[in-house]
């Protein structure tokens, strides 16, 4: 049976504490194909209809929580109704869809002060740990085909420095080649599904981190979630929370 991980992220990946958001979250969930290909496309597409109208938007928690403009196809999410119904239809679709979330997250108050000038980009350092959780679900579910590893594009440069860091893990985990795959980075105009939900789950975990509002029950999420951090104490985070 073949697997995808797929992996978005929640807050800057740069060295610089965002008051307002001082941590960084890489997600990854984890579906068969043919949960992806099948019926969490089916899902997407009845959500993206219902409440926008048509399946071809790319749905972007970012945008939906604060819409740019009157004209932003997000903008009726500004109604609370409205809103509402939408993340209680997106909870039914978290619930219905057989995945697993693993998130790896960084308080950058704590880690800056451990590391200081040998700390490392969040986004480069958080995908070691979730490369090999990966690699230990392959293992448990005795899967005989690697599970690719499908990123969202970000820029050249911040690719090229992601390639470069999937062959740098590829010659210092053991038998990784047989574990898990690294495509290219996808740009988002691609309208994958996989990567739609890992941006739908991956703010919610940074929000509750933070002990911030939710727009949805987190249980849904909660009860497929493995969460890591990174530095094991966050007692510094306080301080600027």
């Amino acid at each position: 049976m073949k697997y995808a991980c797929f992996i978005d992220e929640s807050g800057d990946h740069v060295l610089k504490i965002d008051k307002d958001y001082p941590i960084f979250v890489l997600c990854g969930v984890l579906l068969t194909k043919e949960e992806h290909d099948n019926r969490l496309t089916k899902l997407l597409n009845e959500l993206k209809t219902k409440h926008f109208g048509r399946t071809t938007i790319i749905l972007h928690t970012a945008e939906f929580l604060r819409p740019r403009s009157l004209n932003s196809v997000y903008y009726p999410l500004c109604d609370v109704n409205k809103r509402n119904d939408f993340y209680k239809d997106l909870e039914n679709l978290i619930r219905n869809i057989d995945f697993k979330i693993i998130a790896i997250s960084v308080s950058k108050p704590d880690y800056l002060a451990d590391f200081k000038e040998v700390a490392q980009d969040p986004y480069l350092l958080s995908t070691k740990p979730l490369v090999k959780t990966v690699c230990l679900l392959h293992q448990e579910l005795k899967l005989n085909e690697p599970i690719d590893f499908i990123a969202e594009s970000r820029n050249n440069e911040l690719d090229k420095q992601l390639m470069a860091n999937y062959q740098y893990l590829n010659s210092s985990i053991p038998r990784i080649a047989e574990m898990v795959a690294f495509p290219n980075p996808v740009k988002k105009d691609k309208n994958v599904v996989g990567l739609q939900l890992a941006d739908l789950v991956v703010t919610p975990i940074g929000r509750n981190l933070l002990d911030r509002k939710q727009y949805l029950n987190f249980d849904c999420i909660k009860s497929k979630l493995k969460l890591f951090k990174i530095p094991a104490d966050w007692s510094r985070l306080k301080n600027i929370t």
